[in-house]
């Protein structure tokens, strides 16, 4: 029988006994051969070479027990190298290479759902120009859709197509101003879509947290789960439960030959229902990475089940990678498939001896318990790593009360989606029962989130990823060695040494941001922040579109309460992070919103104690040492919603803060609504201006020469492609003898008044 325990019992029966590592060690010569083949790019001719030298070694030392098999696992890796060969052949063809960066006309099929208000369409390329093509995982960037396509929907569009790079899973990446239908998905495609949508309305329908939150947790389904929720569930090390995994599917697959044989069904009736079971499952929350491995893992063990031979969990992951790594190659690159078999490798080596290991200071049943979630989590934090690098504190608790939830509301969720097509109440009542495991892990993210120090800060990027597989690895020995104490020492002292060395400098930054500050420029990347603060109050304006970089600007600045925070307009470049300030701002000043998005966007804030209020032309406000003069939007129908509607504000120092600094904020506002904003403004001098649009060549230089201010402010990325700040403008900036602080070359900058004509400049850092 396949169920949830599958992977546990594999797990035990490989931890109790000699492991057997071929087809692992194939497995991961494999993977490692495929990535060096995408770093060295070397020519074909090298690699047949290579792998005619390895097959030689193969005969020669075909004596040897260990040297064959490595030398086995290396030709067989030459296997998967030719793959790449191929596939890399088959990726770029000539309709495709000889484009020139041309218009072309394509028909992409849909391997993902799209979903009301998507701005890109994931799947394959089946025609470019008229020219057949293999299918190319292709990912095209639209205007926000407003229907809903399942799965295998065609669509036709006129896109410029950009090779995505040879560490990029798909082949091809391109633009387009719209699209249209060709051919509708396959009617079982559209009839799991169909399941899928009304389970999403009837669970939203129930409300609150779960009812966005049930159908990510049972069948992927994120539509409905709204952007501080996914924040607290990051923070909390949950996010990987609104990701379908192979547990799911265990799970489901496990009950239908549990089932089966309850009711007196032969081995024949349970491996069929099994694999009715899993061909349906797959099928309802769609071939994401890890629902693909668990699903060739289910179907090696049910070939096992029906031959009657053994299997162990480890040889049965290893012989999966490697065919699912021969069939396409750049999964060795797809962050899912890599997180899904590193969770699956760390309960098949760990969860045994770890519970051995837990059970000195805990009930056999609880140690047992708690293993799981640890040894996954163990395996797969470095790899996220390359996400976020951060360590959440309080990660293995949270998954571990979770734990009891998950299956729950997989089950549930799975039965409310299926039983929806029947008459009655069926599907009603298996959401409503599915509501409450989804409340209590949407309530442990919510506390956890609230948690004093929910993560620590690590070594980010690749760098980061080696440091804490060490420590990973390390605990690992300890958990299956005799003696564990020194290997817990050394990786103790490992991971003591990542967050030192992470969060020492930013303690002695903070030390050196001088006292008085009057204004700062976050470093957001591509996006805007800036903070103005008097000795009464605390005002930020915009919040980038990152979370991490955000926050590690409110610590660097000693900020955790936010008097007033004024959202200019609502691209996500301004917006993005705004759940880093629910439950810390006092009032939120706003242009007008643009959609029902933008709506809840705000309703979340007041839902966290914030006060809306909608600003225009003429509104001011007295702050606190400060007077804020707002210049635009016009309450008149003068410009369109969006960059040209950003809200413009000029802060004035009062009396009461002689040293403060005076500053406009000019939002994203181009050229012809910058010129109609020059007479309003003809009262203001400033010291600082926050050039508009991150730099954009789309300014009025008249109007920054009337402002008079000595200090440009421009939040721009080091790596955005929309090329800011245009030459032009830091051209004119500097023949009006402006100093320019760029986001993207000084870090997070600080401006300090002196009572005078100088104002002095701190930033975190040259680059």
């Amino acid at each position: 029988m396949i169920s949830v325990s599958a992977t546990a019992h594999a797990a035990t029966t490989t931890s109790h006994s000699k492991l057997d590592m071929r087809l692992p060690l194939i497995a991961l010569v494999t993977w490692g051969v495929i990535l060096v083949i995408f770093g060295l790019q070397p020519p074909g001719w090298v690699q047949v070479v290579t792998w005619g030298v390895v097959a030689v070694a193969a005969m020669v030392f075909r004596g040897s027990t260990w040297l064959s098999q490595w030398t086995l696992a290396f030709v067989l890796a030459g296997i998967a190298a030719g793959s790449v060969a191929l596939h890399t052949e088959l990726r770029t063809p000539d309709v495709l290479t000889q484009a020139n960066n041309l218009q072309q006309e394509i028909t992409v099929e849909l391997t993902q759902a799209l979903t009301p208000g998507a701005t890109h369409i994931t799947g394959v390329l089946r025609n470019v120009d008229g020219v057949s093509v293999p299918r190319i995982p292709t990912m095209v960037f639209v205007p926000a859709a407003v229907e809903r396509l399942p799965l295998g929907t065609q669509v036709a569009t006129t896109a410029s197509l950009q090779p995505a790079g040879t560490w990029d899973s798909r082949g091809w990446i391109g633009n387009a101003r719209s699209f249209e239908v060709v051919a509708k998905a396959p009617a079982i495609f559209a009839q799991a879509d169909l399941l899928r949508e009304s389970f999403l309305a009837r669970s939203l329908a129930r409300g609150g947290d779960a009812g966005s939150l049930l159908p990510g947790l049972s069948l992927g389904d994120t539509t409905g789960v709204p952007e501080d929720l996914e924040h607290d569930m990051r923070r909390s090390a949950l996010a990987h439960l609104v990701a379908v995994s192979g547990a799911n599917c265990a799970l489901v697959v496990g009950i239908a030959v549990w089932m089966t044989a309850l009711f007196g069904g032969s081995v024949r009736a349970r491996l069929l229902s099994g694999s009715i079971a899993l061909v349906g499952f797959v099928i309802l929350v769609t071939p994401e990475p890890s629902v693909i491995r668990a699903a060739v893992m289910a179907v090696i063990v049910l070939f096992a089940m029906a031959i009657g031979r053994p299997f162990h969990g480890l040889p049965v992951l290893g012989i999966t990678v490697w065919v699912l790594l021969l069939i396409d190659p750049w999964r060795s690159v797809e962050l899912a498939f890599v997180l899904s078999v590193a969770a699956t490798a760390g309960i098949l080596l760990g969860y045994a001896r770890l519970a051995d290991v837990l059970e000195r200071a805990m009930p056999k049943p609880l140690a047992w318990f708690v293993a799981l979630p640890l040894s996954a989590q163990l395996a797969v934090q470095p790899i996220i790593i390359l996400l976020r690098p951060t360590i959440p504190v309080w990660g293995i608790p949270a998954n571990i009360l979770a734990a009891p939830a998950a299956p729950l509301v997989t089950l549930l969720g799975v039965m409310g989606a299926i039983t929806g097509p029947l008459p009655g109440p069926v599907s009603e009542f298996f959401t409503w029962l599915g509501w409450f495991p989804a409340a209590w892990i949407a309530g442990i993210a919510r506390a956890v989130s609230l948690a004093p120090l929910t993560e620590v800060a690590w070594v980010g990027g690749v760098p980061g990823l080696i440091a804490l597989a060490i420590v990973t690895t390390l605990a690992l020995l300890a958990i299956r060695a005799k003696k564990s104490a020194p290997w817990l020492v050394g990786s103790a002292a490992v991971l003591i040494i990542g967050v030192l060395s992470q969060t020492l400098p930013g303690v002695v930054s903070t030390l050196r941001v001088p006292a008085g500050w009057s204004i700062a420029q976050c470093d957001v990347g591509q996006g805007d922040s800036v903070v103005y603060r008097t000795a009464e109050v605390t005002v930020v304006i915009d919040t980038g579109d990152s979370e991490e970089l955000m926050e590690q600007c409110l610590q660097l600045l000693h900020i955790r309460h936010i008097d007033y925070l004024v959202l200019t307009h609502f691209d996500r470049d301004h917006v993005g992070a705004s759940a880093v300030f629910h439950g810390i701002t006092g009032v939120v000043f706003t242009g007008p919103p643009e959609n029902d998005e933008d709506r809840e966007r705000l309703a979340r804030l007041a839902s966290h104690g914030a006060t809306i209020q909608q600003v225009a032309d003429g509104d001011r406000f007295d702050l606190g040492g400060v007077v804020m003069d707002v210049v635009w939007p016009s309450r008149g129908p003068l410009s369109a919603l969006g960059n040209d509607s950003s809200v413009v504000t000029v802060f004035t120092p009062t009396a009461l803060c002689p040293a403060c600094l005076s500053m406009a904020a000019l939002g994203d506002l181009g050229e012809m609504p910058q010129r109609m904003v020059l007479d309003r403004m003809a009262e203001f001098k400033v010291d600082v201006v926050k050039v508009s649009h991150h730099g954009s060549a789309d300014q009025y230089p008249e109007l920054y020469r009337q402002l008079g201010s000595q200090i440009a402010l421009i939040g721009v990325g080091s790596t955005n492609r929309f090329g800011h700040p245009a030459q032009s403008v830091l051209d004119f900036l500097e023949q009006q003898r402006q100093a320019v602080i760029r986001s993207d070359l000084h870090g997070t900058a600080v401006l300090v008044g002196t009572g005078g004509p100088d104002v002095r400049v701190w930033r975190s850092g040259e680059r």
